[in-house]
């Protein structure tokens, strides 16, 4: 069974508390990176006082200005910006458990969004791209989703 109440750290919104836990410097190694990811669903599931249990999905979808459509798309999932509230789109063809664990991956995008340049440099053999999605997969990992069979986790 799943226990959360829902608070503020340090009167923040949730979106604001995890960004905190970005560094402002510059080369973050990808090391860094995944363990940033581990904090930022750490810090979640704090902020919400879940301790057991796999994660709701409204504690993510019950943030303020963020919107979630069910759409038919050739992608799992997308995250972006509209001017005046963050959308996740989630295939609606897929499972809930695959939603859940999409739902996850694209808030940490978002949770990214303006450090991604400063988080994932890429290396010889994987681009900073696929850094990214590494650490988005991570993270739903660590906030309790349960992780596609496809998952680019390592």
């Amino acid at each position: 069974m799943t226990h959360r109440t829902t608070t503020h750290y340090e009167n923040r919104s949730i979106l604001a508390s995890l960004r905190t836990v970005i560094p402002a410097r510059d080369h973050i190694t990808f090391a860094e990176a995944l363990r940033i990811a581990e904090l930022h669903a750490n810090r979640l599931l704090e902020l919400h006082r879940i301790s057991d249990g796999p994660t709701p999905s409204d504690l993510i979808t019950e943030l303020p200005k963020l919107q979630i459509e069910y759409v038919e798309a050739p992608v799992s999932g997308a995250s972006f910006w509209n001017g005046r509230a963050w959308i996740i789109q989630l295939n609606r063809a897929e499972s809930g458990t695959r939603q859940r664990f999409t739902l996850a991956h694209e808030y940490k995008h978002i949770i990214d969004h303006g450090a991604a340049g400063r988080l994932y440099a890429g290396s010889a053999t994987t681009s900073a791209a696929e850094q990214a999605e590494q650490a988005a997969d991570y993270f739903g990992l660590s906030a309790g989703a349960a992780p596609p069979a496809q998952a680019r986790l390592g």
